[in-house]
């Protein structure tokens, strides 16, 4: 349980502090580009798209980095997730999925 281990909790604070602002303007303007681009969701899925959003793009540069893939490359695949949204990335991906291992 990630409640009884204080070094989850450690690991979050440590990203955050790390991270905090960078997740903070990616957060606004994901849920810009929502405001922009969005079809007449509620508040609430507009908030949660755009936390889980920021979150995937954050997991993804962390990801890549951590593959030693050159930083620049990183956050030019998390900013063009970003960009895209999260539906047409998962749209890409299944595709690209489907003809790579079909």
């Amino acid at each position: 349980m990630p409640d009884k281990d204080l070094s989850f909790w450690a690991g979050i604070v440590a990203t955050l502090r790390e991270h905090g602002l960078i997740m903070m303007m990616t957060f606004i303007l994901y849920y810009m580009r929502i405001q922009l681009y969005g079809n007449g969701r509620t508040w609430k899925a507009e908030l949660l798209e755009a936390t889980i959003g920021t979150v995937l793009i954050m997991m993804t540069a962390k990801g890549l980095q951590a593959m030693d893939i050159n930083e620049g490359w990183t956050w030019g695949a998390s900013i063009f997730i970003g960009l895209i949204g999260i539906d047409k990335a998962r749209e890409f991906i299944e595709r690209w999925a489907t003809r790579r291992f079909s």
